[in-house]
């Protein structure tokens, strides 16, 4: 995903950021409690769900997209466009071989997206 390099971040899950003050601001300004709860639920789904549903790359995706829009003040940012593309490439190709239910992919695809500025949760959800 592209980002500005004074921009990127690790994940969250990680504890470790990258960027200094001025993205750290940035972030916590576009930080709500929807978006935290989000994103504690992508992380928890990862642990649940472990190697044995997700391989480690994909785990990194989906730990990316999430981070992305995490830290995405806008729908029309770059960023976020190509996480929502990644995280339902990803769904799609589970539930296509067979490995997850769509359901449950779509429930790990919404907590993704929750993790975005509300515009990309309310225009994904329309």
């Amino acid at each position: 995903m592209l980002r500005a390099p004074h921009l990127q971040r690790q994940s969250l899950a990680t504890g470790l950021k990258a960027g200094g003050a001025r993205a750290d601001i940035m972030a916590i300004s576009a930080m709500t409690p929807e978006r935290s709860h989000a994103y504690k639920l992508v992380m928890r789904t990862l642990q649940d769900v472990g190697p044995s549903k997700l391989h480690a790359d994909e785990q990194a995706r989906v730990r990316a997209a999430a981070d992305e829009l995490l830290f995405s003040h806008d729908l029309w940012e770059l960023g976020a466009h190509e996480a929502l593309r990644e995280i339902e490439s990803l769904c799609s190709a589970l539930v296509r071989s067979g490995r997850w239910e769509p359901l449950s992919a779509r429930r790990l695809a919404d907590a993704v997206i929750g993790c975005g500025p509300p515009r990309v949760a309310q225009a994904q959800a329309a």
